[in-house]
């Protein structure tokens, strides 16, 4: 269906864009640049396929999937020329699309393989920021998940919107728009109130 692969494109490149631009905020030269756009793009999806067993990963059997990332990370070398706080502001809009789409797909496909409802969350959790910590920790950055921002609990209702609206008897497409809206949206609305989760007290 066109829907859900026009979906799978923005997806990529909202992640590979993400990647791309936190390589440019290192200083990665342009090889380290592509590279990190596309393990942003891939990472959570190659852990979710691991842990269900799916074999070779949907990007490396598609043609097109690297491509779109590379091509991607290529753009963000040549175009993100130096932080601008509005870029800024747009690539992280761009990382919620991405976590509300891997993170609603992850919930389906853990509903359709049987797993109970803390698995799919889990799941969800695994592809949607996936990505995003091999990012940081090639970077070496604490990754986004584990710090104060609200991103988790974003993967998490999202994935419990596609539940629930699987049990309504919904159909595919209603549940994956529905799961990335709700974690979308309040992945932007925790930007845009600057929402943290409290820090662990230090000794």
């Amino acid at each position: 269906m066109w829907p859900l692969t026009l979906i799978e494109v923005l997806a990529v490149m909202a992640f590979a864009l993400s990647g791309a631009w936190r390589g440019r905020e290192k200083g990665l030269d342009v090889f380290g640049v592509v590279m990190l756009a596309a393990i942003c793009a891939f990472g959570g999806g190659w852990m979710r396929d691991l842990l269900l067993g799916r074999g070779v990963p949907v990007s490396l059997r598609e043609a097109w999937y690297l491509p779109l990332a590379v091509g991607t990370g290529v753009f963000a070398q040549l175009f993100f020329r130096r932080r601008i706080e509005a870029l800024t502001q747009a690539v992280n809009v761009l990382d919620a699309f991405g976590l509300g789409l891997y993170s609603a797909s992850a919930a389906m496909l853990g509903l359709d393989a049987g797993l109970p409802i803390f698995s799919v969350c889990a799941l969800a959790i695994v592809t949607g920021a996936g990505g995003g910590v091999l990012r940081d920790l090639i970077v070496n950055d604490i990754p986004l998940v584990f710090r104060r921002e609200i991103y988790a609990t974003c993967s998490i209702l999202g994935a419990l919107t596609v539940i629930v609206l699987n049990g309504a008897g919904a159909s595919s497409f209603t549940q994956l728009l529905a799961g990335a809206t709700v974690a979308t949206a309040l992945r932007i609305f925790a930007l845009w109130k600057n929402w943290h989760l409290p820090r662990a007290a230090a000794e």
